[in-house]
């Protein structure tokens, strides 16, 4: 069962001495950035598939890169088979990729964010949700 607690709340708890077990499941190089100082890295994608509850979601950041190297490749075939102007679509994705490399924003990836199959109508029994009701923030 999933509990959504505020960080002053965590803080009472810790200084009571009570038992917790926190995990923080986001990529080695952000943890790193900053964590909760007892806070455990379990990166998301290293935990066992068979324990997650409802249906499985593919990440938005592979979703990104199906989408990037689809229009690359999409990209180079026109280029050779049609008119070699459809390389700047290839060319469009990699500025894409680089901008987003070096500013931390994807736009395909706010983009994709929006996709109907990205969003969730609310918390499922057992879940709970802090976010504003109907912004589809919402996450077990």
């Amino acid at each position: 069962m999933s509990t959504t607690i505020t960080p002053q709340q965590l803080a009472s708890l810790r200084a009571q001495g009570t038992p917790i077990e926190l995990i923080d499941v986001r990529t080695p190089a952000e943890f790193r950035e900053i964590h909760v100082d007892f806070a455990r890295n379990v990166p998301l994608d290293r935990l066992d598939p068979a324990s997650w509850r409802g249906r499985r979601t593919m990440s938005l950041e592979r979703q990104v890169r199906i989408a990037a190297g689809s229009l690359v490749l999409v990209g180079a075939v026109l280029a050779l088979v049609v008119h070699p102007y459809f390389a700047a679509l290839s060319a469009l994705v990699g500025a894409g990729l680089i901008f987003a490399g070096v500013t931390d924003t994807c736009g395909m990836a706010l983009l994709l964010a929006r996709m109907p199959w990205n969003q969730v109508a609310g918390p499922t029994r057992g879940e709970s949700c802090s976010a504003p009701a109907g912004s589809g923030s919402c996450r077990a």
